[in-house]
């Protein structure tokens, strides 16, 4: 190992190593190993380190060794920028899966979600037919209707068709109601007809005069 202190070789190079720096305590006890944290580049010293150590160089003013930074005595060792390049892998690779991990969530809730609406959109589309065939049925309910209609009032003016109707009765020859005048009549012209076969339609309401003769007789 070569140890050098303001630009002096005090010790030697062994097979191997390669020329780092290193500092030369002259009195005192060695300061503790200082404690690598994540984002440090340099490992603070004591006060009295950083007064007694300065920018060193290797032999020969190559600057292809690690730098000191100012106010730090600790050097820049290859261990150290192994174990700091270490650290930053290990802390990106977890930062990876942690991402990862969250991507794989939000695809399968996406999915979940996507076969939700599937599944609305199937739901609404059978809905949507069975409220058409509702409308369809409907109409045909309605014209059904409006055609028994018709065929009721046809039934009637066709029951009506049949029936006697009585014109100019005078009312001297009625003794009593004009119902049992026509029912009585009407069994003295048919015998064999029952009384409860006689259904009665009574319309009153004078009759329209239609000659003026028959108007000025009104007077």
């Amino acid at each position: 190992m070569r140890l050098v202190e303001d630009g002096r070789v005090l010790g030697g190079l062994s097979s191997g190593e390669e020329p780092w720096l290193y500092t030369v305590w002259s009195g005192g006890e060695m300061p503790a190993e200082p404690e690598v944290r994540k984002g440090d580049l340099f490992a603070k010293t004591n006060a009295k380190s950083m007064a007694q150590s300065g920018p060193q160089k290797p032999e020969g003013g190559d600057d292809t060794g690690p730098a000191l930074s100012e106010g730090y005595g600790a050097p820049l060792t290859r261990a150290f920028m192994e174990q700091l390049f270490g650290s930053l892998c290990e802390d990106f690779a977890m930062l990876k899966r942690d991402i990862a991990a969250d991507i794989k969530d939000l695809k399968k809730e996406m999915i979940d979600l996507g076969q939700r609406m599937d599944s609305v959109e199937q739901t609404q589309d059978v809905r949507e037919e069975e409220l058409d065939c509702h409308r369809r049925e409907l109409l045909t309910l309605q014209d059904k209707n409006q055609d028994l209609q018709y065929q009721l009032e046809d039934l009637e003016n066709r029951s009506r068709r049949s029936n006697i109707r009585l014109k100019g009765i005078p009312a001297k020859a009625v003794t009593g109601s004009l119902e049992d005048f026509v029912v009585r009549l009407f069994r003295h012209v048919a015998p064999s007809l029952k009384e409860q076969d006689i259904v009665l339609d009574k319309r009153t309401g004078r009759a329209e005069l239609l000659a003026l003769r028959d108007r000025l007789k009104t007077y």
